[in-house]
């Protein structure tokens, strides 16, 4: 069986390109990965922020007094 050595060519070349490609994924899939980690520590963070200001007392004294006014959140 005869190999056309064109086709090898462009067979050799396309498949560089597509590791070339896999490769620059794999790069922005690691840099959203690690980003994503980043943000969803941030997340975190925040809604234990919110809950502490939530549980807080002056919290829950503004929530009854808007209450009574009809501005409860």
């Amino acid at each position: 069986m005869a190999f056309d050595p064109k086709e090898t060519a462009r067979l050799q070349a396309e498949n560089e390109r597509l590791m070339f490609e896999c490769e620059a994924l794999g790069t922005a899939n690691r840099a959203l990965a690690a980003k994503l980690s980043l943000m969803t520590a941030e997340r975190d963070r925040l809604n234990q922020s919110l809950s502490a200001i939530e549980g807080s007392r002056p919290w829950r004294i503004a929530q009854t007094l808007r209450g009574l006014v009809g501005r409860r959140w």
